[in-house]
Order: C-alpha cells, then structure tokens, then sequence
C-alpha cells in the first residue's frame, strides 16, 4: 500500500521493522488506508442523516463513522508500539523498551 511504501524505510532505518514485526505493521498500514478512506466518505456524504420517528425527527450518525473511529484507534495503538508519536519517539530514542523496562524496575524497587 501506499502507507506501507512511504512508512517502512522510514521504520526500517530506525530498526523498528524486523520481519517478525511487518504483520502488525501491515495492520496499521491498513488502518490508515480505512482512515482515508472512511474520512473521504464522511466528506462526500455526512457524518448522519435524518430519520423520522414516532418522537419526531432525529439525526443519527453513519456507520462509516464508527467505521473511521474503530480504524482510528487501532491506527494510535500500533503507532505507539512503532514509536511513531511523538512521545513514544522521545521515549524510544532516549534508550528504548529496555531501558525502559529497567527504569520502571528501579523504581518500584526504590533505588535510584
């Protein structure tokens, strides 16, 4: 895909896209498309429309927009386990998951 094109050098070169790890990528590549593509439809067509009930009329939202929030999340999800916000950049850059790991250790052991 296109995300996939424009997004794994860039991953690669940080070493953050072993093989074990293009499944998952390819997940967030996909999510992202469904993003796209869910936001383009909302575009075009709305986000509700209109229904008319015994209580009057009530406006309910598509299903695509479920659709674009349920891609929205896995999308923030496996983007935070690439390093690819700016937190989790910061934090993968100052030492990674090991370091990481070794702080979080020392602190519940109260050492500094």
């Amino acid at each position: 895909s296109d995300v996939w094109d424009r997004l794994a050098p860039v991953l690669a070169a940080k070493r953050r896209l072993d093989p074990a790890y293009e499944d998952p990528f390819a997940i967030y590549c996909e999510s992202v498309a469904d993003v796209i593509r869910f936001t383009g439809d909302i575009a075009a067509f709305g986000s509700w429309y209109e229904v008319e009930t015994r209580n009057g009329r009530q406006q309910k939202k598509r299903a695509v927009w479920g659709q674009r929030q349920d891609a929205i999340a896995t999308m923030n999800q496996l983007a935070a386990r690439f390093g690819m916000t700016p937190v989790d950049e910061a934090r993968m850059s100052a030492g990674g998951q090991g370091d990481l790991f070794g702080e979080i250790l020392r602190t519940l052991d109260g050492t500094d």
